[in-house]
């Protein structure tokens, strides 16, 4: 995925570039792990829309911390950051399994 935000293939990701495929991955994680803890012990069926109404507000809060985060690393404001700070920040968020952020990367 990241590869797809790394469209000149320089190692850098523009934060624009990232939003769009980044964010609704790290959302869709997080709230499908949520959602799969509390089916796994309530032993219901998923709604996913339903998953979407329960979680907006955690899912919003992903995005607030994340964008903060990127910021954070790019104090000179280019707008880029490199795939290994974005990995470091993932992996440090403590929001995704390291599979989950395996496929991310």
């Amino acid at each position: 995925m990241i590869a797809l935000a790394d469209e000149n293939s320089d190692g850098l990701i523009s934060w624009e570039n990232f939003i769009p495929i980044g964010i609704e991955a790290i959302k869709a994680f997080f709230t499908r792990n949520k959602m799969l803890l509390k089916n796994k012990e309530n032993n219901i069926e998923i709604d996913r829309d339903l998953m979407k109404h329960i979680f907006m507000d955690e899912i919003k809060k992903s995005d607030e911390i994340y964008a903060k985060r990127f910021k954070r690393l790019d104090p000179t404001e280019t707008g880029l950051i490199s795939i290994q700070d974005l990995k470091d920040t993932l992996n440090n968020s403590l929001m995704m399994t390291s599979k989950e952020i395996n496929g991310l990367i």
